[in-house]
């Protein structure tokens, strides 16, 4: 076959290059065929050379290589230095690399870093005995108090049963009556008179709907695959009811820890409105939320302004941070200051950064210090945490605030002169954390309470009416306690 160079190709008609392709097809059979009698070959010599003595004539790196030559690598490039259809000569580039010289592979690194410490699971002894039978047949006596011990982590497989409550009846003599009285003895406690399904069920369906978020019907289908028949408006029963139990009882105990807290953080977020096309009204509620460090609070409203905001949060004592959205504003007094979260501002400062790259470098790098620093400063006491905000974080506001006044030159309606009127609009509240060492500098302590409901509102887009919407926030575990209801 004549030898081409790799360039000449592209100017090949499509004859030419149907004879190329069928000339190296044919090569590569033979090819082919070659090396599998070459592998007969091998085979056949070592098993007459034996076991102990034998040597292979073809290394695996040979037959590798053979391979190669007639089928390239594995990335299917083909190199015309190692192509019999070419011979010629090509660079060889730095990802091609050398073959090895009979290197030993390096061992692999193992690690060991030793095994998990279950200490959120309940620790079952089972003891493993030989039959009685085995330790007289073979002279077997137990050392006593001495055994091997392993761990195995398993499963108890969950059942659905009907528990069958017979309820005896006693005679009880009435002498006012002249004639017995018929006494039953009492049954369980239930959510409602007359209910088949158990406080513990309807429980463990609405942790599965709303701190899980498994779709009613795919929990049917599951409760299906246990042999217990329920449809999915049953399902949302038994989880109404235990919402009805928890509002008036939990609902008023969460407020109280809220009110009690010398600093929350606040924000909302929108909750659709699945009936809004068919009975004209708004397309979508609001969740609004208010957390500590001891609660979370929940609540639904159908609109997001000062209003609410005044219902809402208007008892609140102390300091409340918040995004800054209009709706907070009226709700600073004498009693409650309001600070702002530096995180929102950054969000805005991003916005800008392919415009204004060395601007917001500045502002963006100044409050990156400044994250620094309260991540430094956790776990400390308060009077440490003012005395480093004071000596670190103040310094750099200050620097961030003169720079920020020299931006006037930006454009108003830029979106960096918009993150600057932004800034200045809210510098009050957002320096109120310098002088306060228990406010945080952001809110995400809220934006990750309602990371919750959020998920949630994607689980089934939203609720029909207020009174659904409320009770898909049914108490979860946040923190340390489980007080989380709307």
């Amino acid at each position: 076959m004549k030898a081409f160079k790799p360039h000449d190709i592209a100017h090949f008609n499509v004859q030419t290059l149907k004879s190329l392709a069928v000339e190296q097809s044919q090569l590569l059979v033979v090819a082919t065929q070659m090396i599998k009698r070459l592998e007969k070959q091998v085979e056949a010599l070592s098993v007459q050379l034996g076991e102990k003595n034998q040597k292979l004539l073809f290394s695996a790196e040979q037959l590798e290589k053979m391979r190669h030559l007639n089928f390239g690598r594995s990335s299917e490039r083909w190199l015309a230095d190692e192509s019999p259809l070419f011979g010629e000569t090509a660079e060889k580039t730095e990802s091609d690399p050398e073959p090895s010289a009979n290197k030993a592979p390096k061992p692999k690194k193992k690690n060991h870093p030793g095994r998990t410490k279950q200490e959120g699971l309940e620790i079952q002894d089972v003891n493993h005995w030989i039959a009685k039978e085995d330790c007289e047949q073979f002279g077997l006596r137990p050392w006593e108090g001495q055994f091997e011990t392993s761990e195995l982590i398993t499963v108890i497989p969950s059942r659905i049963i009907v528990q069958r409550h017979n309820r005896q009846k006693y005679f009880h003599w009435n002498p006012e009556k002249g004639a017995h009285d018929i006494i039953t003895a009492p049954g369980p406690l239930k959510l409602k008179e007359g209910s088949r399904y158990s406080i513990e069920l309807a429980v463990e369906m609405g942790l599965a709907k709303y701190q899980w978020h498994l779709p009613m019907d795919r929990q049917r289908a599951m409760l299906e695959e246990h042999g217990l028949e329920i449809s999915t408006q049953s399902i949302w029963d038994q989880i109404d009811t235990v919402a009805s139990y928890l509002r008036p009882k939990v609902f008023k105990g969460i407020v109280q820890k809220i009110e009690e807290s010398r600093v929350n953080i606040a924000d909302d977020t929108h909750w659709p409105n699945l009936e809004a096309i068919e009975k004209r009204e708004r397309d979508k509620f609001y969740l609004w939320a208010v957390t500590n460090p001891q609660a979370t609070c929940f609540n639904i409203f159908e609109a997001r302004s000062q209003r609410v905001a005044k219902s809402f949060l208007g008892g609140l004592q102390g300091v409340l941070v918040t995004d800054g959205h209009s709706s907070f504003k009226k709700l600073g007094k004498d009693d409650l200051t309001l600070a702002n979260d530096w995180y929102h501002f950054r969000r805005k400062v991003k916005a800008s950064e392919k415009s204004y790259p060395e601007e917001c470098a500045v502002i963006l790098e100044a409050i990156r210090s400044l994250s620094a620093i309260e991540e430094a400063i956790q776990g400390l006491s308060l009077e440490e945490i003012h005395e480093k905000r004071q000596k670190k974080s103040r310094p750099l506001v200050e620097k961030l605030r003169v720079y920020l006044d020299s931006l006037s030159h930006i454009l108003p309606k830029s979106n960096l002169g918009r993150a600057v009127a932004y800034a200045n609009g809210l510098w009050t509240g957002l320096i109120v954390f310098l002088d306060n060492p228990d406010v945080p500098m952001h809110s995400n302590d809220v934006e990750r309470a309602i990371r919750g409901p959020a998920v949630g509102r994607k689980n089934h887009y939203g609720s029909k009416n207020m009174d659904s919407a409320r009770t898909v926030n049914l108490p979860v575990k946040n923190g340390h306690e489980i007080i989380r209801l709307t």
